[in-house]
């Protein structure tokens, strides 16, 4: 039989492995990268007109690639211009229920007005959900995304519109 020899184990081409930490080091480098992020954060804010020369020098910096902000901002707004006019929408059609009812004509219309009351500012609050999650968002490439995606359902609209008014 073959004799067996006393080598210490071999672990990926590496005799010892030391895993001892220094915990004192490691916590005084954790401190350090938490205190660079806090001041890199605190003069990351840069003005407007700052961004805007940037963009017109074709400056490079990381606080001033104001892309994804923009179009957050711009599909944010889109959102709620669409829930307040739904808002008011509803409303109307609530104030509408009270002008059948005492005029006591258009009847036909009443079920539909009690419908768009109560759908209108439910469809308003969803929309204002929409953008306040958009507004918060910070994915660039979901924002580019989302505003892509909105482009295109903007433009079928159109295009169905088109259609149907060429074929009446």
């Amino acid at each position: 039989m073959a004799k067996k020899k006393d080598k210490s184990q071999v672990i990926n081409n590496i005799q010892e492995l030391n895993l001892e930490i220094d915990y004192d080091k490691l916590a005084e480098a954790i401190v350090k990268a938490q205190e660079r992020s806090d001041t890199k954060e605190s003069t990351s804010k840069i003005g407007f007109w700052r961004k805007v020369w940037c963009v017109i020098t074709n400056k490079n910096d990381d606080s001033t690639v104001s892309l994804t902000d923009s179009l957050a901002g711009l599909m944010s707004l889109f959102f709620n211009a669409v829930a307040w006019i739904l808002f008011i929408t509803g409303l109307l059609c609530f104030a509408m229920i009270f002008v059948v009812i005492v005029q006591a004509t258009n009847f036909q219309y009443l079920f539909s007005y009690i419908m768009l009351a109560v759908l209108l500012p439910m469809l308003s609050l969803i929309m204002r959900g929409i953008a306040n999650e958009i507004g918060r968002e910070k994915d660039k490439n979901y924002i580019i995304a989302a505003f892509s995606g909105i482009v295109s359902f903007v433009a079928l609209i159109v295009a169905l519109i088109a259609l149907f008014k060429g074929v009446g």
